[in-house]
């Protein structure tokens, strides 16, 4: 993770990019999903902040087939696009505190 933000802010993509299929290909190697995941996820990064986005695209996909059941995409998640319109949040509502009821007294 270290990697991708010093090589990016630098914008030595290349650099990245090499760095980051080396890591893809060892992990292949190792049948190591995890790792396979996280290189797929840096790849897709760096192919985004290149502007590459057929790429970023593709490396999602790929990211995606290697997720566990609880994080598999759903018919809402997208994948990397150029222009993603920003995310806008609804405010919650807090819940109000509640006044204790009154107990009935028995004799």
């Amino acid at each position: 993770v270290v990697v991708v933000v010093v090589v990016t802010i630098i914008r030595r993509y290349d650099a990245a990019i090499t760095h980051h299929e080396a890591r893809l290909s060892l992990a292949t190697e190792m049948d190591d999903n995890q790792g396979m995941y996280r290189a797929l996820g840096n790849l897709c990064s760096v192919a985004k902040q290149k502007g590459d986005t057929a790429t970023a695209q593709e490396y999602w996909r790929r990211q995606q087939e290697l997720a566990p059941p609880s994080t598999q995409p759903t018919t809402q998640t997208q994948p990397p696009t150029q222009t993603q319109p920003p995310t806008q949040t609804q405010p919650t509502k807090q819940p109000q505190p509640t006044q204790p009821q009154p107990t009935a007294k028995t004799k």
